[in-house]
């Protein structure tokens, strides 16, 4: 007489089962072998975490009627951008064509520079941005639906395997190409020809260190922000 299964046996049995059913509905969903989507379908912006954006922008017609000219950034936008998050702190880099790059601080809601007038510090909100695309998220994407109704296919981007998103519901469409293994951006591509491609590095394992300067003003303006709240 055989000895029936241990409690733990049935629910390794269990978890087996329920894996594979999991897998064979991916399978079918993606057509075969290709994998589907499933949530979480956008990795959330680390907090520790260190990536490039690097952006294209669409060709410039030639007024004389030959090759379009290679695309360069509007007037205020950047060529590139470099985040590192890190023990509280974001540290963004934006490079532009015609000006030296600069580098933000965040903290919060707050955000502090140097400029040529003197260290400076504003608040993240609409408006207020300190140059147009920033973010404390992913380039592109702030907005974006990512998830089944807004999915297209399995496609190759930036040499990875990655799910293609399509969501025409905001005011501009925008295209994604998010990692299949990661679940980060790795492509991202607005209607009117503005692309996003990402590379992400080594998690960073030391703190965001920022200048005492701009740190006195972040701490300054986080402190009072928070008084303020307290008070309502």
């Amino acid at each position: 007489m055989k000895t029936p299964p241990s409690l733990p046996a049935l629910a390794a049995l269990l978890l087996l089962s329920l894996a594979g059913a999991a897998r064979a509905e991916s399978l079918q969903a993606s057509g075969g072998d290709r994998p589907a989507p499933q949530a979480p379908y956008l990795a959330p912006v680390p907090d520790w975490g260190h990536w490039t954006v690097t952006f294209k922008y669409p060709p410039t017609p030639d007024p004389a009627g030959g090759p379009p000219k290679p695309g360069e950034p509007p007037g205020g936008f950047p060529a590139a951008v470099e985040t590192v998050r890190a023990g509280g702190l974001g540290m963004t880099t934006a490079s532009f064509p015609a000006a030296p790059p600069q580098t933000f601080y965040q903290q919060g809601v707050w955000i502090a520079t140097a400029t040529p007038q003197g260290p400076q510090v504003l608040s993240a909100g609409p408006g207020r941005l300190p140059f147009p695309g920033y973010t404390a998220g992913f380039s592109l994407l702030d907005g974006v639906a990512i998830g089944p109704k807004t999915f297209k296919d399995v496609a190759r981007s930036g040499g990875a395997t990655c799910f293609h998103y399509e969501d025409k519901g905001t005011d501009r469409d925008t295209e994604a190409w998010i990692a299949v293994d990661t679940m980060l951006p790795v492509t991202v591509r607005t209607a009117d020809g503005i692309e996003a491609d990402f590379q992400f590095e080594a998690r960073p394992t030391q703190p965001v260190v920022v200048p005492a300067d701009l740190l006195a003003l972040l701490q300054k303006e986080q402190a009072a922000y928070q008084y303020t709240r307290a008070l309502h």
